[in-house]
């Protein structure tokens, strides 16, 4: 009896430590950096908990200088937001597909958003939109079925959307600051993304699932299809409106930041066409946690299957570096428009 209480507690330390999602961490961090991406690991922010500002992080941003294969030219930053879940073999994560018609949801379906506005440069992002839309699985919720005990639940896979959207703020302001300091050679477009990474099995639904069907299925995989990766679009509440105003109520100074003017001649020159596109408008919307801003840049997210992690990675840096060849500076110097 002793021996067999030895055995069924001598890999206890192994468990643990693999469902703290540590050593997933490490080997997802060393896929961004074998693509040429450099790792900021427990990117933090602060954040209000029952009313006291808090530390807390998303566990990895990976940072891609773009083109990757010349180092000494930069056309674009793209920085990508992870947060890794490690999950039990007989753990399944299903969600539920997205039931509006195009015209409702294609608006907020681009997981990788191309920021140009804010830069002394120009960039398409017709390829990003291509690889947002070659993606069939978009979903709108998700749970996670254990299959020996039959728990059902939804708790992690909404904390780990959440760590990630609560970061999204403090990224974009930075790389707003960094382009108004910059000289505008360096003010260069950037682009966001987020993923959540599970080594759960995936699925999604099946569209022809019912109540009745559900009832008389004698296997989990009779009421839905498996997927390597899809695109979750996770809406925001008062919370987080509070945590970006917080986050970035600096970015109403940023006048103040625009050493070489790039963001007022842009603005300037563009608010006749559509002023939600301005460099002070944009900065003004995330202070102001404008819902246009939250809803386009903190709603959508990757969700990712951790076998697949380099196919999808491939998808988006195939796309950003297609994007990368409309780039096309408009300012220099203070007095020189090109």
């Amino acid at each position: 009896m002793m021996e067999q209480k030895k055995d069924s507690t001598k890999h206890k330390w192994k468990d643990r430590l693999l469902s703290s999602s540590f050593p997933l961490e490490f080997d997802v961090a060393k896929k961004f950096a074998a693509r040429g991406f450099a790792i900021d690991a427990d990117y933090s922010y602060a954040r209000s908990d029952q009313g006291i500002e808090k530390d807390f992080s998303v566990d990895l941003l990976a940072t891609a200088y773009l083109p990757i294969d010349v180092p000494n030219e930069i056309k674009a930053r793209l920085l990508v937001l992870s947060e890794c879940k490690y999950r039990t073999p007989n753990k399944r994560w299903l969600f539920l597909p997205e039931i509006n018609s195009p015209d409702f949801f294609t608006q907020f379906t681009e997981p990788v958003k191309v920021i140009d506005k804010c830069s002394a440069y120009t960039m398409d992002n017709s390829n990003v939109r291509k690889l947002d839309q070659s993606i069939d699985d978009i979903a709108y919720k998700g749970i996670e079925v254990n299959l020996n005990n039959g728990e059902v639940q939804d708790v992690d896979i909404k904390h780990g959307i959440n760590q990630l959207r609560y970061a999204i703020p403090r990224v974009i302001k930075e790389q707003i600051f960094t382009n108004a300091m910059n000289h505008p050679d360096d003010s260069v477009p950037f682009l966001t993304s987020s993923i959540l990474i599970t080594t759960a099995s995936m699925y999604i639904l099946n569209e022809e699932a019912t109540l009745g069907k559900i009832q008389k299925a004698q296997n989990f995989d009779e009421i839905c299809t498996p997927v390597p990766y899809l695109i979750l679009f996770s809406d925001y509440g008062p919370d987080f409106t509070s945590h970006c105003k917080k986050s970035c109520e600096e970015l109403l100074e940023i006048s103040l930041c625009d050493n070489n003017q790039v963001f007022r001649r842009r603005t300037d020159d563009e608010k006749s066409a559509s002023e939600l596109f301005t460099p002070f408008h944009m900065a003004k919307g995330f202070a102001l946690a404008q819902s246009y801003y939250l809803l386009s840049y903190c709603t959508q997210f990757f969700v990712c299957n951790f076998d697949h992690l380099s196919q999808l990675l491939e998808l988006i840096l195939n796309a950003a570096n297609a994007d990368l060849q409309t780039v096309k500076q408009i300012y220099k110097e203070i007095d020189q428009k090109v």
